[in-house]
Parts: C-alpha cells; sequence; structure tokens
C-alpha cells in the first residue's frame, strides 16, 4: 500500500430494491515511517580548537514526515544549532 492510499468502504442494499442509495465512507492511510539512514556529511575541520565553531550536515533518508534532527556532545544536546 503506497503513502496517502484512499481507502473506501461501501454499503449498499439488495439489487431488488433500486431506490436504496448506497453509503460510502472515504479515508486516506498516512504511514509513519522513521528514517532508513542517516549520515553526517561536509564536516569542516579547518582550524579546529577547543571552543571553535564546527560545521556539519547531517542528512536522513526514508522518513515521512520529514526527520527532525537533534545534535549532541558527549549525550548533551546542544541547543543554539542553525
Amino acid at each position: 500500500m503506497d503513502q496517502d492510499t484512499i481507502i473506501r468502504c461501501q454499503s449498499t442494499n439488495s439489487p431488488q430494491v433500486p431506490q436504496t442509495k448506497s453509503l460510502n465512507k472515504l479515508f486516506k492511510i498516512n504511514v509513519h515511517l522513521n528514517p532508513t539512514k542517516a549520515q553526517i556529511v561536509d564536516v569542516r575541520r579547518d582550524g579546529m580548537t577547543i571552543g571553535s565553531m564546527v560545521h556539519a550536515t547531517c542528512l536522513t533518508w526514508g522518513s515521512k514526515p520529514s526527520a527532525k534532527i537533534f545534535w549532541f556532545i558527549h549525550d548533551r544536546p546542544l541547543l543554539d544549532v542553525k
């Protein structure tokens, strides 16, 4: 089943009763998927010293909706990340 698939449930009465109206209910299936891969790319380490700013990019694949990315140093979250 694909993302955003429309499912329909339909009920009808006997074909011998022509005035019977069928009832339908539609809904969309939307599955949340975890990322299948995460990778740190484009790390610029030129002149890296204690206290200096490091530029890095984290890419993720396969998630729906898009993954939220958090950065940590020694299990402590980095709060001022852009």
